[in-house]
């Protein structure tokens, strides 16, 4: 049982840097030293095999860290957009779609599973983006969603957990 949260990650796909945007770059098996670069031109043309577009960008090396051909990891900022984020294990999968379960208090205080159809979207090592379908506000199941059915009786682990909710 979790809270879904909200946090604030760039859309890669939305990220469109241009002339003058700085970026971050980072030596990729060497110090941990991040560097700053500035685009300087952009391709016009999209590569028609990887869909990507190019860009340039200068990089002062006055200490010398960066050698000729040399990799480097980079990272575009971009507009920053919430999202709703849920371990991929509260996910359950049927025919019908993509669902999670919130629980919720019953008339005699016990929590009962509820299905929500939710849309997904990336999946970010062992959670999942939610695109539509919940607000951030739900307490949902994390363990054993996929033995849940609408109004099944749940006990939780934590009761200090089952208890902020207010209800």
């Amino acid at each position: 049982m979790t809270k879904s949260g909200l946090i604030l990650p760039c859309h890669r796909q939305r990220c469109k840097p241009t002339i003058g945007d700085s970026i971050g770059v980072t030596l990729i098996g060497q110090s941990s030293k991040a560097l700053t670069a500035t685009i300087i031109a952009r391709n016009p043309l999209v590569e028609s095999t990887s869909r990507q577009i190019r860009y340039r960008a200068s990089l002062s090396n006055k200490e010398g860290l960066i050698s000729p051909n040399q990799m480097v990891g980079v990272t575009v900022d971009g507009p920053n957009s919430a999202q709703i984020i849920v371990p991929t294990n509260a996910i359950y999968r049927d025919h019908t779609g993509d669902y999670v379960y919130e629980l919720k208090r019953d008339d005699q205080d016990n929590w009962r599973a509820h299905p929500i159809k939710v849309t997904l979207g990336k999946r970010e090592k062992d959670n999942q983006v939610i695109k539509s379908g919940l607000q951030g506000d739900e307490l949902i199941a994390t363990e054993g969603a996929f033995k849940l059915s609408e109004g099944l009786l749940v006990y939780t682990q934590s009761p200090s957990v089952s208890r902020e909710n207010g209800e």
